[in-house]
């Protein structure tokens, strides 16, 4: 981060201020104003500093480590303050591209595999994230001795997508095939595939990730993978899974939360000489407030984002100081 902020200091001089003539920083003062690197038609940097929490700035532009967004405050004088807040909440909603399907969440109930190795469990793969804890055979499967896992859900799940990830593991199910049912099954029933659906059967797999997309959305409550063959560069191994990934329909009325994880906020007494006065890396409230440890007396501030949630291109319902 600091490395970063030396960046950003360093290029200092080719952020200039909307509204300060030829860029150069008046000593007088005057009203308080905001720029921006970019906005979205109707989200003007100004409406980030109107006392209005229900507008505000919308970049055009996604925020990464490597390509920071800037937004930048003429106080219109030097003012001190111990308080920095910053108010998210009214991009509630807001987002770059509605995504296809939304990840659910599913609560691993019971589960049984025809071998295990130690170390590993029918359990890790219905994680919500791919952890690196998975499961994997102690036999190597075969078109004649094939491997199972079974994986009952403890509440029944409304799916439009399954996605199978192994990325972790270095090997891929060459041969297999997927079964889901509504119901729970017990004891022996839970290898009967006349029990299930028969949803995705693959002889020639080299994918890692497996994505199953399904008609149209479906109930839940029993998966059953059958691997008949599981290879890691082209030499037959065990049956291993990192992760199942279960994704629903996104309703109309889909909203999200807008914050900023990772940013710097900078002040400036003239405009030239930047100072760091705060850092988070880790944000994860639409509200975010800073008490700081002594009182800081700027004009300039440049708040500088490297990471909005969920990717999506920086914003601010409001900035205050106090």
């Amino acid at each position: 981060m600091k490395r970063i902020v030396a960046f950003l200091l360093a290029i200092a001089a080719v952020v200039i201020f909307v509204g300060c003539g030829n860029g150069e920083q008046s000593e007088q003062e005057g009203e308080k104003k905001a720029s921006a690197m970019s906005f979205k038609a109707g989200f003007t940097p100004d409406k980030a500093i109107d006392g209005d929490i229900t507008t505000g700035w919308i970049c055009k532009k996604k925020a990464s480590e490597t390509n920071m967004q800037v937004f930048n405050i003429d106080l219109g004088r030097q003012t001190e303050f111990s308080k920095i807040t910053i108010d998210d909440s009214f991009a509630a909603g807001y987002t770059n591209k509605k995504p296809a399907f939304l990840q659910i969440s599913a609560v691993y109930a019971e589960g049984d595999t025809s071998s295990i190795k130690s170390g590993t469990a029918p359990s890790n793969v219905v994680s919500g994230s791919a952890d690196g804890l998975s499961w994997e055979t102690e036999n190597v499967p075969t078109e004649e001795n094939p491997e199972w896992l079974w994986i009952s859900l403890e509440d029944a799940v409304k799916v439009s997508r399954i996605e199978l990830d192994n990325d972790i593991n270095n090997a891929v199910a060459e041969s297999y095939e997927l079964y889901v049912s509504e119901t729970s099954h017990t004891g022996k029933t839970c290898l009967d595939v006349s029990t299930y659906s028969l949803e995705k059967t693959e002889t020639e797999n080299d994918e890692k990730k497996v994505i199953i997309d399904f008609d149209e959305e479906m109930t839940i409550k029993d998966v059953l993978l059958k691997v008949k063959s599981s290879v890691s560069e082209g030499i037959a191994v065990t049956a291993s899974l990192d992760e199942i990934f279960f994704y629903g329909s996104v309703p109309e009325d889909y909203t999200e939360e807008h914050y900023p994880v990772k940013f710097s906020i900078l002040g400036s007494v003239g405009g030239d000489t930047f100072n760091e006065i705060c850092t988070e890396n880790s944000n994860y409230l639409s509200v975010w407030e800073r008490e700081l440890e002594q009182p800081v007396k700027y004009r300039y501030i440049r708040y500088v984002v490297f990471e909005e949630y969920k990717n999506n291109a920086p914003s601010l319902g409001e900035i205050t100081f106090g």
